[in-house]
């Protein structure tokens, strides 16, 4: 009984910071924005370079809503790295081969 309604607590607790945050996102960048960001930005599997376009724009909301700027550098720098290590040369898949198992790893 005890552990049910700790669950509960820790459940209505979540939400409640869940619905804080989403509040403050939309405060920010509005409703339309937070709800339709996404439409039309290229995925990374349809990317020429494998560029992680939604990643970008993800970030820049995390920036913009809540000042997670050190958060998001922390994801852009593997891209970054990614891009530098890529060879036009080369075909996506050998591209991804040539990187290694640690392609496409963030923090």
């Amino acid at each position: 009984h005890l552990l049910l309604s700790d669950q509960e607590d820790l459940a209505e607790r979540r939400q409640r910071v869940s619905n804080r945050l989403a509040k403050a996102m939309e405060d920010v960048l509005g409703k339309d924005w937070v709800d339709s960001w996404h439409v039309g930005v290229p995925n990374a599997h349809t990317s020429t370079h494998q560029t992680h376009h939604t990643g970008i724009v993800w970030a820049y909301n995390l920036i913009q809503a809540w000042g997670m700027l050190d958060f998001a550098k922390d994801r852009y720098g593997p891209m970054e790295n990614h891009l530098k290590k890529w060879s036009v040369d080369k075909t996506k898949a050998e591209n991804i081969k040539a990187m290694g198992p640690g392609f496409g790893w963030m923090p």
